[in-house]
């Protein structure tokens, strides 16, 4: 057997440690374990000399070379500076469902709009996937956020046509303010904590370092809840609400369809809507747990009150990350057989709020809950980059349009009017019927009705009730 000796250490030069594991790897005196770990050394070696180079596809600096520029510049640095980090939004999800050619060109795209708005003096790298870190220098604070906010602007204007669609784009970005003597590894994690706040914000969000406090009032409520929804399950504090689906088509008759929405009742008796846990649950990854806990009240905690309305249909949500869970539809077919409700009267509501991270797991998902009767729907349509993805993805039977189109849809110039319309003629080629959301005026009933809308859903037609009273009080 070979014993290493120090001399046997892989270098630190990445190509003189690639040719060394090389060598080593056709000695047939090395153990296979040993080969093992030299060609993971291999590996890093090779990593190594990638982050040590420019980045070949954008033919910026990548980390390394942009680290070393940067601690190169701040000891002489004798004017004000800013670090900002833009991370692009979504940018794994559009890889992994357009291909990663797609992506290389929004790289390449996103690379030339920020070096478009550089100075000279400006560093700029490609720290990460989709990561850009530039320093700006010999700007004031204001004239430097102006500088990043036109960078953002800039990228929220691109559109990538894929699909016969044009979609949108949009990043986040950390700021931290640069002083002479900083350190470059500080910063670097400074502006990180920046960016990672910004995009807890929201899309198109920019922090600066230190004003990340003023969300802390968020995040403390956050951690309420996150902490009340743990509680909540065990002490049976969670409450469904339902809100109508009213269908335009006098076909229906008697059947009723309703959306089932989650409330947590806190210890103190304080109510928290979906619109405040839904959001902290898929953050924090407790958004599985919802949902499961939704599917199991409504089929099986609810069996009796479904058997007792036969007429009653119900549309449950579903999250990203729970319909990319292998373990979802065996987890459902299996209340299904515990509760004997039929498939046909459940709806599945595929959410846009958070991204779906396994297509193809998601495509089974689907594939097999309209096998067992079950239909499903793409929820929040057009609000993001995905719709037209899932849309071309999975055979859906039903798309709910965002309720941001439906506010000035009844303006015939408006973009809202001219986006619905495209969506129902789109819905129609497909053979999907259409839900509009948000409906909360007789003019904008009317006109959606006129465009062929199939069911709406709003204030207008309904407040959300609690399920089992609403349900109590249609029985008389």
């Amino acid at each position: 057997m070979h014993t290493p000796t120090q001399s046997d250490r892989v270098p630190d030069h990445p190509v003189a440690g690639r040719l060394l594991v090389s060598a080593f790897a056709n000695d047939t005196t090395v153990s296979s374990r040993e080969k093992t770990l030299l060609t993971l050394a291999g590996q890093i070696a090779d990593h190594q000399e990638t982050v040590a180079m420019p980045d070949g596809l954008t033919g910026l600096a990548g980390r390394q070379e942009f680290c070393a520029n940067l601690a190169g510049t701040l000891p002489t640095l004798d004017q004000d500076a800013l670090l900002c980090l833009i991370d692009i939004d979504q940018f794994r999800f559009l890889n992994s469902a357009l291909g990663p050619s797609v992506g290389d060109v929004v790289l390449k795209r996103m690379s030339a709009l920020l070096q478009a708005e550089l100075a000279p003096g400006d560093l700029i790298g490609r720290t990460g996937d989709d990561e850009f870190t530039i320093l700006l220098v010999g700007r004031s604070l204001q004239t430097a956020r102006a500088k990043v906010a036109a960078m953002l602007e800039a990228m929220g204007r691109f559109r990538l046509v894929q699909l016969g669609r044009d979609f949108s784009l949009s990043a986040c970005a950390g700021l931290a303010v640069v002083s002479s003597g900083d350190d470059g590894d500080s910063l670097l994690h400074v502006v990180a904590s920046a960016c990672g706040a910004a995009k807890d914000a929201g899309r198109g969000s920019m922090v600066l370092a230190g004003e990340a406090i003023c969300l802390s009032s968020r995040f403390h409520r956050e951690a309420r809840i996150l902490t009340g929804l743990q509680s909540a399950i065990a002490a049976d504090r969670l409450r469904l609400f339902a809100q109508e689906i009213f269908s335009f088509d006098p076909l229906v008759g008697d059947v009723l369809e309703f959306e089932l929405l989650v409330h947590m009742v806190d210890a103190d008796g304080t109510e928290f809507p979906p619109s405040a846990i839904i959001p902290a649950a898929e953050r924090h990854g407790f958004i599985r747990d919802l949902d499961r806990w939704v599917m199991k009240a409504a089929l099986v905690d609810g069996a009796e009150l479904l058997h007792r309305n036969p007429n009653i249909n119900l549309s449950l949500n579903l999250s990203g990350p729970s319909i990319a869970d292998p373990e979802l539809w065996p987890y459902i077919e299996g209340l299904f057989r515990k509760c004997g409700v039929a498939g046909a009267r459940i709806q599945f509501e595929i959410t846009e709020t958070s991204a779906i991270t396994d297509m193809a797991v998601a495509l089974a998902f689907v594939q097999a809950a309209r096998a067992y009767g079950c239909k499903v729907a793409l929820d929040d349509f057009g609000s993001g980059l995905s719709s037209f993805v899932y849309l071309r993805t999975f055979p859906v039977d039903c798309i709910k349009i965002d309720g941001a189109f439906v506010g000035k849809v009844t303006e015939p110039g408006s973009a809202d009017h001219a986006i619905v319309k495209a969506i129902v003629s789109v819905a129609r080629d497909l053979g999907l019927s259409v839900v509009a959301e948000h409906v909360d005026s007789t003019e904008v009933l009317a006109t959606l009705r006129q465009m062929g809308i199939d069911k709406v859903q709003g204030f207008l037609i309904s407040q959300p009730k609690p399920f089992r009273e609403l349900i109590e009080k249609l029985n008389g």
